[in-house]
């Protein structure tokens, strides 16, 4: 069993409320992994009974500020208080030297007491691996089109099923090949309206919902919405489903979906 917890479904100014910032909780055996850590991290984790010792790996998309800047204050919980336990935190090479300047510049007293339970793994960009620690799930990235880099990634896990999260991005193809036949694609649906080209560093509803009906996907989570309240979450679901023929759902902060 496989079981995504929605740590927060907003965007870089999130609110309602403040700590909304998106982020996942995927839980597949022993394995705890974060994907996405963004300022908030320590009040989402506490929001659904969790703790910085609970995650094995954290997969950092890219270096925007609402995605990283939790790291450091995960870190430094996790050496002062479950110093026992290992944590591998991957990103591709580029995100992943950023991810250890952030660090160092927040906490340079760590040091060897980091290196000793804290490993940093550069991911691979090009092919399906398996995932470092846990060689029963792999994955696989696709560049997203975002204002930086930002690499959507898909889990495979045992049993032929999968999971998609796209990171920050406008409509992509490469999102869309990464995402074919997935069970679950968790989506950037930062507008509910789709915005004018020269905005589409985010997608909106009916682009997400026509990106997953292409990739044939059985659900579809949106996320990273600006507009965050249950009213709202109804009225993006609804422009999703005038394009996408599978279930299709706005979670809020808390909710889970399990394969």
């Amino acid at each position: 069993m496989t079981t995504v917890t929605f740590l927060g479904v907003g965007g870089a100014m999130a609110a309602d409320p403040a700590d909304n910032h998106t982020a996942l909780a995927v839980r597949h055996g022993p394995h705890l992994l974060l994907l996405d850590c963004g300022p908030t991290i320590m009040r989402q984790l506490e929001r659904v009974g969790l703790t910085a010792g609970d995650p094995t790996h954290v997969v950092v998309s890219h270096q925007h500020g609402d995605h990283s800047l939790g790291l450091p204050m995960l870190l430094l919980n996790r050496v002062l208080f479950w110093p026992d336990r290992p944590l591998a935190v991957l990103a591709v090479p580029s995100v992943l030297t950023v991810l250890k300047q952030l660090t160092h510049l927040a906490y340079p007293d760590l040091g060897r007491r980091l290196t000793q339970t804290v490993s940093f793994v550069p991911l691979a960009e090009a092919s399906v691996q398996p995932l470092p620690d846990a060689a029963e799930v792999t994955y696989e990235l696709a560049p997203g089109k975002h204002s930086v880099p930002s690499w959507a990634v898909r889990l495979n896990f045992p049993g032929g099923r999968s999971l998609v999260y796209s990171a920050d991005t406008g409509p992509a193809a490469t999102v869309a090949r990464l995402a074919a036949a997935a069970d679950l694609l968790v989506h950037d649906t930062y507008y509910l309206e789709t915005p004018e080209p020269w905005l589409e560093n985010h997608s909106s509803a009916e682009q997400v919902a026509a990106l997953a009906e292409t990739a044939g996907v059985k659900a579809l989570a949106l996320v990273h919405r600006e507009l965050t309240d249950e009213a709202s979450a109804a009225a993006y679901v609804a422009a999703a489903q005038r394009q996408f023929s599978g279930r299709v759902f706005a979670p809020m902060a808390g909710d889970a979906f399990t394969f």
